[in-house]
């Protein structure tokens, strides 16, 4: 799908998920996701409510 959406103009994408507590899956969720994306060469950045990661 990111293609599509670079492909279309589109400036930027947001995925948000989560899970009761906020503080085990859905962070390393986000963390690898970020990596897998940069690794892809994409500009991915990750932003935790809840801790300063």
């Amino acid at each position: 799908m990111i293609p599509k959406y670079i492909k279309e103009g589109k400036s930027y994408l947001t995925i948000a998920m989560g899970c009761t507590g906020g503080k085990h899956r859905s962070v390393f969720m986000a963390h690898e996701l970020a990596q897998r994306l940069t690794k892809a060469g994409l500009n991915a950045s990750e932003f935790h409510r809840d801790i300063g990661l």
